[in-house]
């Protein structure tokens, strides 16, 4: 329904009659470019398809406000169902049978009855492995693993073993195809030219999460659009299984008042080319860990004069902030920011089960090589624990221009409090993209009940 009073045109969205025509409703509002576009959610439940709202550079629109008001509405995606055990030790390494064919086994005597194709993950390192079975034969479970390689003497699937001397854990997991087409992305603003983009009130549940190459692996994107700004605020996603916000290309994108829960992958992505990405006051809760991917953080920021504040990351997976960039990656736009009076801590009972359900080698604030400037200040880390080497705040491989002052670490049960190492063989490296590592940082003032290591050249 639409309705028009000079400059200022609404649209109602109270069935889902009113949701599914949302697309083309917008649209034909903006061809003539009213001051403010408002959509207006009744409260209720409403089920999404894949790029529901996908405005591209028809919607070069730079006097128009673009308001979404969710008023409490609840955005339902459709996806696979997915059942799993929990994550068993194994008994001795994965074998690899063929690795020609990146076929491995492993023993056990666990199952997972049920429909759906039935895949095994690993434990590697930082790093998940997920493969599917092929077959099941006595006490082995065989499976492919696409990402398998040589490491050293032995092969990157016992990673677990390679870094930190364990045997890996595993789990099995089922995914039954839905019945319905899935849905990832929800709002999608591609190459857009808007005043102000605001979207308020909402909660988004549920969605497909694609691989982790796959461009179209977002809730809500922002990519290569000219905004005035933007803001996510005052809404909860639940059960993400993508990216839930991605910021390419697009500068002065806020979220904030936001609940983050039971999400698997990133929850705010912010990319290099995109500056002022502000994340504030927000709540990251339970989040999973990422069944195709490296540690995925709650939070990543690259660009210019990001501000990640005052949020509270519980039970965070394996990385609540992620900052920089890596040595191999070309810094195109200064990689700058502030990461402050944020707290980040883990439950008793999530702590008592990270050894066995997180992934080794990570930080719950942690840097890569690449810093413009990088301040870390007034954040309270405590309580941290994992299967090796979890630290409180974990600059990697050299970093470079990082400021660390003012932090309250405590209670980080296996590794150290703050951890800047030296690395000075990223110099070295041919894909290395950085010529001078471990310069330009401080270390003041932070209260720690455990070790720190902070090396400079």
């Amino acid at each position: 329904m639409l309705s028009l009073f000079y400059c200022l045109v609404s649209i109602l969205v109270s069935s889902q009659a009113d949701f599914d025509r949302l697309d083309q409703d917008v649209k034909r509002a903006l061809r003539n470019n009213p001051a403010e576009l408002k959509v207006v959610f009744r409260p209720g439940t409403y089920r999404f398809r894949d790029n529901h709202l996908f405005l591209t550079s028809e919607a070069d629109c730079p006097g128009t406000r673009l308001v979404i008001e969710g008023n409490g509405a609840v955005l339902q995606g459709t996806a696979q169902n997915i059942t799993m055990t929990p994550f068993y030790r194994a008994d001795r390494l994965v074998e690899v049978v063929d690795a020609g064919k990146k076929l491995c086994r492993i023993k056990t005597r666990k199952r997972l009855s049920g429909q759906g194709r039935l895949y095994v993950q690993v434990t590697s390192w930082y790093r998940l492995f997920t493969g599917p079975v092929t077959e099941i034969k006595g006490s082995y479970v065989y499976f492919t693993c696409e990402k398998l390689e040589r490491s050293g003497l032995t092969y990157n699937i016992n990673g677990d073993y390679a870094y930190g001397n364990q045997r890996p854990r595993f789990r099995l997991v089922r995914v039954r195809e839905a019945a319905l087409p899935v849905s990832t992305a929800v709002f999608n603003f591609t190459a857009c030219h808007f005043r102000q983009v605001d979207i308020s009130g909402l909660t988004f549940e549920r969605n497909a999460g694609v691989r982790m190459n796959d461009a179209g692996n977002f809730l809500i994107r922002f990519y290569a659009c000219k905004l005035g700004g933007a803001t996510v605020r005052g809404c909860t996603f639940k059960s993400i299984r993508s990216d839930a916000i991605r910021i390419a290309y697009t500068d002065g994108v806020e979220v904030s008042g936001c609940r983050f829960e039971d999400c698997s992958r990133i929850c705010i992505q912010s990319y290099n080319h995109s500056g002022r990405t502000h994340v504030v006051d927000n709540v990251f809760e339970g989040k999973e860990l990422d069944p195709d991917a490296e540690v995925t953080p709650c939070v990543r920021v690259e660009g210019t004069d990001y501000l990640v504040s005052g949020n509270r990351f519980v039970d965070y997976g394996c990385c609540a902030i992620m900052a920089g960039l890596h040595f191999t990656e070309t810094m195109k736009h200064p990689s700058s920011g502030l990461i402050e009076h944020n707290e980040i801590y883990q439950t008793e009972a999530y702590r008592k089960e990270a050894p066995q359900n997180l992934l080794m080698d990570t930080g719950a604030i942690y840097v890569y090589t690449q810093n413009v400037s990088v301040e870390i200040r007034n954040n309270d880390i405590h309580d941290i624990s994992g299967p090796y080497e979890n630290r409180g705040i974990f600059c990697d491989d050299g970093t470079v221009n990082a400021t660390i002052r003012n932090n309250v670490v405590e209670r980080i049960d296996n590794s150290y409090c703050i951890d800047l190492r030296q690395v000075l063989t990223v110099e070295k490296r041919a894909d290395s993209k950085i010529s001078r590592v471990n310069v330009g940082n401080r270390l003041e003032n932070n209260r720690v009940d455990g070790k720190i290591r902070f090396e400079s050249r």
